[in-house]
C-alpha cells in the first residue's frame, strides 16, 4: 500500500468532512487508507462518519488523549509506505498525495516533506516552514516580535527566512498539519514523543527525524488550505497553557543537547515570565468576551457569488440566509447577470473587491478552491458549502474560531467529484 493518511479528530464534524472529501479524491489516485482517530468527540462526529465513510477506518478514544498518543495509534494500524498525519481543518488539491509522494520516491535521503499551508483568508501561514528554536527565534516567537515584523529575517529565525514560501528546499521543522513522512522512519522513532499533549510535538519528531541523517523537505509549490484553530478549539487560557507547556518541555528535553545549562535556564525563565503576562492578559480579554464563544447567529452576506453549476444550490441559499445580493456563476456562458465566467472570477475577484465568495465542493475540485483562494488574496471572505452533506463553513480570521452552519435543505441531485 502506498499511503496511510491519519487524521485526528475532535468536535469538528463538519471541517472533518471537507477535509475526508478532499483526501478520498486524492487517495483514490493511488493504493491507499485513511485512519481516522477520534479523541471523544461530543458534537456528533462519531455517528457523522459511521453514516457517510464507511469505508474510512474509525478509531475512539473514550478521552482526549492529545495529538501526538492518537497519532501513534492510527500509526499501529497503518499499512501504507508513507503515512500522511494532516489536520482536520485541512484540505488538498487532487493530486496533492501523487505529488507528494514522487517528490521524496525521487530523493533517498529525504525523510519527510512539508508543503505550503494556506488559512482560510487565501494568506500564507507563517508555519508552513520552521526552524529548531534558538535562544533568539524562540523569544521572538513567544514575545510577539515576530509578529510585529514578519518582513523582518532577524525577527523571524523561528520560521525559516531563508526559505521563500514559493520556493523548494530542506526546513528543519515539520507543520503538525500536513507531514507526509517514511513509515519506517516513524517505527525507528517510536512516533510521536506520548508526552507532549499538543504543541512542540512536531517540533520534536522533526528533530529526531534530522537526528537520524534524513533530511526534510518543503515544497512551496504544492499548496493546501489549513482552516487554522478549528481541529483545537479552545479559550485563549487554555491554548497558552497548553502551547508554553509544551514549549517549556521540549526545552528540558534537550537541555544540553540543543541548549546549554546557562542557555536552557534563561530561555525557561523568559518562557515563564511571558507565559504569566499572557495568562493575566487572556483572562482579562476572554472575561471581556465571554470566553470566546461563537455566536450561533445566521450569517447576513453582502455582495455575494456562488461558484456552482446548479441553480438549486442558489435557490436552497436563498431561501435560509440574508444576501444583500446572490449571484451564480458557472461557466456554461460567457456571462451571468453581468458577472464574469467561472473562468475567469480570479482577475475578477483581483480588480472588484468587497465579495463575498461561496464555493460548491460539488462543482468544484479541490485544486480550483484552493487554486481561488491562494490566487485572489485576502480580500474577499471565502466559504466553502457542500449541500448533501448539509454545510457551509467560513475561517475567516487567522486567530479566532470558525463559522459553520446546517442547511436546512438538502440538494437530490449534483455532480460528483468523488465518493461521500
Amino acid at each position: 500500500m502506498d499511503i496511510s493518511v491519519i487524521v485526528v479528530s475532535y468536535n469538528v464534524r463538519d471541517y472533518l468532512s471537507l477535509c475526508l472529501d478532499s483526501l478520498i479524491r486524492s487517495v483514490r489516485l493511488l493504493s491507499g487508507e485513511i485512519i481516522v482517530v477520534d479523541n471523544c468527540s461530543e458534537d456528533g462526529s462519531v455517528e457523522y462518519l459511521k453514516m457517510n465513510y464507511p469505508d474510512v477506518k474509525l478509531m475512539l478514544n473514550s478521552t482526549n488523549v492529545g495529538f501526538g498518543v492518537a497519532c501513534n495509534q492510527g500509526l499501529e494500524a497503518a499499512q501504507g509506505k508513507f503515512i500522511l498525519f494532516i489536520n482536520p481543518d485541512t484540505i488538498i488539491p487532487e493530486d496533492m498525495l501523487v505529488q507528494s509522494i514522487d517528490f521524496l520516491n525521487r530523493r533517498e535521503d529525504a525523510g519527510a516533506l512539508g508543503v505550503c499551508l494556506i488559512d482560510g483568508t487565501g494568506g500564507i501561514l507563517r508555519e508552513s516552514k520552521r526552524s529548531i528554536p534558538t535562544l533568539w527565534s524562540s523569544i521572538c516567537k513567544f514575545s510577539g516580535l515576530s509578529d510585529r515584523f514578519p518582513q523582518i529575517s532577524f525577527f523571524n529565525g523561528y520560521y525559516a527566512p531563508e526559505i521563500e514560501y514559493e520556493e523548494i528546499g530542506e526546513i528543519e521543522v515539520l507543520p503538525g498539519a500536513f507531514m507526509l513522512i517514511r513509515k519506517h522512519i516513524l517505527y525507528t522513532l517510536n512516533g510521536f514523543d506520548p508526552r507532549f499533549f499538543m504543541y512542540a510535538e512536531d517540533i520534536d519528531l522533526s528533530y529526531r527525524i534530522k537526528k537520524l541523517g534524513y533530511k526534510i523537505w518543503y515544497n512551496g509549490a504544492l499548496k493546501a488550505v489549513h482552516f487554522k484553530g478549528e481541529s483545537t478549539k479552545k479559550s485563549l487560557v487554555e491554548y497558552t497553557d497548553t502551547f508554553f507547556s509544551s514549549m517549556k518541555l521540549f526545552i528540558e528535553k534537550y537541555r544540553g543537547e540543543l541548549y546549554g545549562n546557562l542557555e536552557s535556564t534563561f530561555l525557561l525563565g523568559a518562557v515563564n515570565t511571558i507565559l504569566r503576562i499572557k495568562r493575566y492578559w487572556n483572562k482579562v480579554t476572554e472575561k471581556n468576551t465571554s470566553n470566546y464563544k461563537v455566536v450561533e447567529k445566521s450569517p447576513q452576506f453582502g455582495k455575494t457569488l456562488l461558484l456552482s453549476d446548479t441553480e438549486e444550490h442558489l435557490n436552497l441559499l436563498k431561501r435560509q440566509f440574508l444576501f444583500q445580493d446572490l449571484q451564480r456563476v458557472d461557466d456554461s456562458n460567457e456571462k451571468i447577470s453581468d458577472i464574469i465566467a467561472l473562468r475567469y472570477i480570479i482577475p475578477f475577484l483581483w480588480n472588484e473587491k468587497g465579495y463575498t465568495v461561496i464555493l460548491d465542493t460539488n462543482s468544484l475540485s479541490f485544486s480550483q478552491i484552493i487554486k481561488i483562494m491562494k490566487k485572489t488574496g485576502e480580500d474577499p471572505i471565502f466559504w466553502l458549502s457542500d449541500l448533501r452533506k448539509g454545510y457551509i463553513l467560513s475561517s475567516v480570521e487567522r486567530d479566532s474560531q470558525g463559522q459553520s452552519y446546517r442547511i436546512q435543505e438538502s440538494i437530490s441531485k449534483s455532480k460528483d467529484h468523488g465518493p461521500c
